[in-house]
């Protein structure tokens, strides 16, 4: 049941997250008056070709990985990629002998984490994922540091965890991203750790014809396409817009042509709550007033966005 009167209440909410992400932020703000419309600019799409046969190759050699290395998850949907290529999800299940068993991630690694293979997460919600997949994690920074950099700050140098050996510097498997940015491996390099990286997902427009996780329903909420959503926004009717993303508001408020424009074309200042520091960057070249979530959760996004709120009117 809804509160009474809260800051959000009676306004119109514009999230960019894709229905399959937005349950809890959904009702999160039903829950404090807000009425929320889903406007997802992308979705995360399995790869295919050489990348699904190299990400399927990540996966043979990190469960055969040892005490020396580190397997890292950047994303839930790294973690989702991960469990769909154990499953053989993309036709190239790193054990086909076992494809009808239907192995969590965690069943398949289990020798390799017994044997030591360590699990770092960027972040809760990547933390989270992963232990519902059935895998420990060993590694995730602290809340405000929620990010490849945060991660990157409180990683060892590898001269303090591992000794010489003939191979080189132990590893550090990175599947992540294809718009990943290199800030996690050049800083992880940086610490004297060897990075092998694989593509695990590419962000496609919405809806994706392959998408990591089917949405099977959107329940009451209404889903504007990317059109809709930009037309609403320029007549006004969006009161506040939620982002996790720096693609996602830059997708949102992109002009015909494909360029950024400076600033965002609505009718009055928006107010906008977002998640980590890159967004808020592009929250505010875009004339957003936008406030970032000092937690990195649901909770967190809905509190940044009644005090962008209370800012808006002020």
């Amino acid at each position: 049941m809804p509160r009474g009167d809260t800051v959000l209440s009676g306004l119109r909410v514009l999230v960019t997250r894709t229905p399959e992400r937005a349950g809890d932020l959904v009702a999160g703000l039903r829950d404090r008056g807000a009425e929320p419309v889903l406007a997802p600019m992308h979705q995360a799409a399995a790869v295919a070709g050489q990348e699904a046969r190299d990400l399927s190759q990540l996966v043979r050699t990190v469960a055969d990985a040892d005490a020396r290395e580190w397997l890292v998850f950047t994303s839930v949907n790294t973690v989702r990629a991960l469990q769909a290529v154990v499953e053989g999800a993309d036709g190239g299940s790193p054990d086909s002998s076992r494809h009808d068993q239907a192995l969590d991630l965690g069943e398949h690694l289990a020798q390799a984490v017994a044997g030591g293979l360590q699990i770092a997460a960027v972040g809760a919600a990547t933390a989270r994922a992963a232990r519902n997949a059935g895998l420990p994690v060993h590694l995730v920074p602290p809340p405000e540091q929620s990010s490849a950099a945060g991660l990157v700050n409180v990683w060892p140098h590898a001269a303090e965890v591992n000794q010489p050996t003939a191979t080189g510097p132990a590893v550090v498997y990175l599947p992540q991203s294809a718009w990943a940015r290199a800030t996690l491996r050049d800083g992880l390099e940086a610490k004297g750790w060897r990075v092998e990286t694989a593509v695990a997902y590419r962000m496609v427009d919405f809806p994706a014809a392959s998408p990591l996780t089917e949405v099977t329903s959107t329940g009451s909420v209404a889903v504007w396409d990317p059109h809709r959503a930009r037309e609403e926004l320029a007549r006004g009717t969006v009161d506040a817009v939620v982002a996790t993303a720096p693609s996602l508001l830059w997708a949102l408020f992109a002009s015909t042509d494909g360029k950024p424009p400076a600033p965002a074309v609505t009718v009055e200042p928006m107010a906008c709550a977002v998640m980590g520091e890159p967004t808020l960057n592009a929250a505010q070249e875009l004339g957003l007033k936008a406030v970032a979530a000092t937690v990195p959760d649901t909770a967190g996004l809905l509190d940044a966005l009644e005090h962008a709120v209370k800012e808006n009117r002020a």
